[in-house]
């Protein structure tokens, strides 16, 4: 329904991808898998603690279509356990299988790209992240500023981090299109602007609609809630009012969004 009416943008972890044909038609604009680092032990160092049987344990189906995703997910697990619970050899694999149904197909859409976030820890793989984009065949990188430190994981990268970033876009602008995002300093986008606020609409598992992922961090609830996904109908009026939010977005910025270290105005 959503794309009658917008370009939808969809980032996964890719460790679960239902037949590939079927993304590759079904809509979708862009598509990103999130890859902080292609090396394996960093990369589950990161991503630990997402484990694939609290999905299945936690998770209750019911019908068809859950059905078929309670399917995907046994799918995804099997594979997990029969690739030595190597999960960044599933994210890869998945990502091939991506690229070469577009190929099969001969289409240009969806835009396929890989997503990590810059931080700290992960600056060192900015670059190998390209060159493995470049290889797997995709179209475009980006990076995106860590927001805030996750004690012992990762942290915030300074103001002298941001140079490495840029010449690695330089670099390789002609092989691939790296893109980035949330950067105070020389970023893709102009000042007074929000990539959430423009890009991003969330439904929460209590189907209210919010602008962004970030108002429940600034408890701004009854201020961002833009409606509720209970019918067509209501959808259609909630996407009324977020374009009327970004209509006004930068002479009426909402308290939510001043507050927030996303958004900057220099």
């Amino acid at each position: 329904m959503l794309k009658k009416k917008a370009i939808v943008t969809m980032t996964s972890n890719f460790t679960v991808l239902p037949d590939p044909e079927e993304v590759v038609n079904s809509g979708l604009f862009e598509i990103y898998a999130s890859i902080d680092s292609f090396d394996k032990q960093k990369y589950d160092f990161i991503r630990r603690g997402g484990d694939i049987n609290l999905i299945i344990d936690r998770t209750k189906m019911k019908g068809l279509y859950q059905e078929a995703l309670r399917n995907q997910i046994f799918k995804g697990k099997y594979e997990y356990e029969n690739m030595n619970g190597n999960t960044l050899d599933i994210v890869v694999k998945n990502l091939k299988s991506l690229v070469e149904a577009r190929k099969k197909l001969r289409k240009k859409l969806p835009i396929i790209g890989i997503n990590s976030v810059y931080a700290k820890e992960t600056k060192e793989d900015a670059e190998d992240i390209i060159k493995n984009a470049i290889e797997l065949g995709v179209d475009k990188v980006m990076f995106q500023r860590l927001e805030f430190d996750i004690p012992g994981v990762l942290r915030k990268p300074e103001p002298d981090d941001f140079n490495h970033i840029f010449n690695l876009k330089e670099k390789y602008k002609n092989q691939i299109e790296v893109s980035i995002l949330k950067f105070e300093f020389g970023g893709d986008y102009p000042k007074g602007y929000c990539y959430f606020a423009h890009f991003m609409t969330v439904i929460t598992a209590h189907k209210r609609i919010f602008p962004c992922c970030m108002a429940y961090l600034y408890m701004y609830i009854d201020e961002a809630l833009l409606g509720l996904a209970t019918s067509e109908k209501d959808i259609e009026v909630a996407m009324e009012k977020r374009q009327e939010f970004i209509r006004n977005f930068r002479d009426s910025v909402p308290t939510f969004c001043r507050e927030c270290s996303l958004y900057f105005r220099k």
